[in-house]
């Protein structure tokens, strides 16, 4: 191999490498874009998994003010029963803890006001549920 085409085969291997980090930075800066246009109305479970952990803010229907934490994603496939103006392709069934939980038990299942830094405000009807080890959590389902 001459000493010319060595530097060709290396400037092509470094450019297919720029092109590949190049690409990589416009799906990075895309992915960035796609989280502006997240709702909670179009949120599917891939979208909430990266949440878990997550804190949001909550308002209860009394006006107390909560934090809870995502802990749990599930989808809940509706296959062909599923109405088709629904923007999401699937339910989803989102799982939340509280350090203030017992307050929250107390008033029941309810609408709340939740915050999200990335999704915004949104009301929504949580349940309460037992836990069979003690104490409850937070089911929140949306279609």
């Amino acid at each position: 191999m001459s000493k010319s085409m060595k530097l060709g085969r290396r400037a092509f291997l470094v450019g297919q490498a720029c092109v590949v980090g190049a690409t990589a930075a416009g799906t990075a800066q895309a992915g960035t874009s796609a989280d502006r246009n997240l709702t909670w109305e179009r949120a599917a479970k891939p979208q909430f998994k990266h949440m878990i952990g997550d804190k949001f803010e909550a308002q209860t229907a009394s006006g107390a003010k909560v934090e809870l934490q995502l802990r749990l994603v599930e989808a809940s496939r509706s296959g062909w029963k599923r109405p088709l103006h629904l923007a999401r392709s699937e339910g989803v069934s989102l799982v939340f803890d509280s350090p203030e939980m017992d307050a929250i038990a107390a008033e029941g299942s309810q609408n709340i006001q939740v915050k999200h830094a990335k999704l915004g405000a949104f009301e929504a009807y949580v349940d309460v549920m037992p836990r069979r080890r003690g104490g409850h959590e937070l089911e929140m389902i949306l279609n």
